[in-house]
């Protein structure tokens, strides 16, 4: 996973100077993992790389996400791609087109999204579909986050979606981040995700730990990837 990680760094880098004078607004790197703390097994790690362009208002980004699940490479990965119009200094709206896949299964995400700044004070939320070989259902997301000071902030964050076939997942963390000076932002979570199936209830303690480096004139970018993946390891398989 390192040298995949690796290899997004690099290519950022690069293509950060090319796209200087394309409107090229901000990016951002990122890695982080969970353990489960029902068993104390290693959940999800991802690694993501993601660009960002914008000119007049409107704005376009891309994200690449790749996914493994405790010990085992699945070979998961994600997508995505966002459309979007600032409105005016605090407000964005924008849609969302994302592709989820795992071992040849893959799935089609779309929908609606928007973010807010209010001073200290982010907002972000989407609502959309997903479409494929497993999971198929009605999306939805929240997430807030308020900073105290250049260095310090906390956020909260809730994920879930309702199944076409009456199952569903939900996710919900609270965390606090801090930025090094000069440096990556290092951040910790502890939360719950909660599976439905077949009418079994399926629910899974955890804490999470990442970085992120932020780059580009905007230092980093919107929204976050949309993924079916991000709500947990095992529990959204």
């Amino acid at each position: 996973m390192i040298r995949y990680f690796g290899a997004a760094l690099i290519a950022a880098g690069t293509a950060t100077g090319a796209a200087q004078a394309q409107g090229f607004s901000g990016g951002e790197l990122s890695a982080q993992t969970q353990l489960m703390l029902d068993d104390f097994e290693l959940g999800r790690s991802t690694y993501s790389g993601s660009l960002e362009g914008e000119a007049y208002g409107f704005g376009f980004a891309g994200d690449l996400s790749r996914y493994s699940f405790g010990i085992f490479d699945d070979n998961a990965g994600n997508v995505t791609l966002h459309g979007f119009y600032r409105l005016g200094y605090v407000g964005t709206a924008g849609l969302f087109f994302a592709r989820d896949w795992l071992d040849g299964d893959d799935a089609s995400l779309y929908g609606l999204e928007g973010a807010m700044d209010l001073r200290a004070v982010s907002l972000e939320g989407y609502l959309g579909q997903r479409k494929g070989d497993a999971v198929d259902g009605t999306m939805v997301g929240v997430s807030a986050d308020v900073a105290f000071g250049l260095a310090y902030s906390a956020g909260a964050d809730f994920d879930y979606i309702d199944g076409d076939d009456g199952d569903s997942l939900r996710r919900i963390a609270l965390g606090g981040e801090y930025a090094l000076a000069g440096g990556p932002r290092l951040w910790a979570e502890i939360g719950q995700q909660q599976a439905e199936r077949d009418g079994d209830s399926d629910s899974s303690a955890f804490i999470g730990l990442g970085a992120r480096i932020e780059f580009g004139p905007a230092s980093g970018t919107t929204f976050d990837p949309r993924s079916l993946f991000a709500l947990g390891g095992e529990i959204s398989r």
